[in-house]
């Protein structure tokens, strides 16, 4: 869904940079847990360390549950300027005026997409959940 591998999962799971719920074995993703993932993924393809975003993750992890809590469809954007995590409740169009009149690099994550590929992947996995579970004989028709 984010091009994540497993065993990166593992890895950031183990140095506690993301939280999923454990069942024995397996790891279990909420939608704003594997939101984390997709922001975590845009921001290491962006060429921040993990340490940088590790500083940054209870406040990201307050902001995604938030939004993921209300249901929210807004556009919600994540900031990263120097030190500073911002997040910008806007328009793409006004997103842009802000990072083209930046005195310094902005690196800018749609908290809003991400959220929408988990929805989107927990959807099709529960898809895919039923069809296992339908006879065949009922599939045919």
């Amino acid at each position: 869904m984010f091009g994540v591998s497993l065993r990166q999962l593992q890895w950031w799971d183990e140095r506690s940079l993301l939280n999923p719920r454990h069942e024995g074995q397996m790891r279990l993703y909420s939608e704003a847990d594997a939101a984390l993932v997709g922001i975590v993924s845009e921001l290491r393809r962006k060429g921040l360390s993990l340490q940088r975003i590790r500083r940054m993750m209870r406040t990201i992890r307050y902001e995604v549950s938030r939004y993921v809590g209300t249901g929210s469809t807004y556009p919600l954007f994540l900031l990263v300027r120097g030190p500073v995590c911002l997040f910008v409740e806007t328009e793409p169009g006004a997103l842009m005026d802000l990072i083209v009149n930046a005195s310094e690099p902005i690196y800018a994550v749609s908290i809003s997409v991400q959220v929408w590929k988990a929805r989107e992947g927990e959807a099709e996995r529960r898809e895919r959940l039923r069809r296992a579970r339908t006879p065949k004989a009922e599939r045919s028709c």
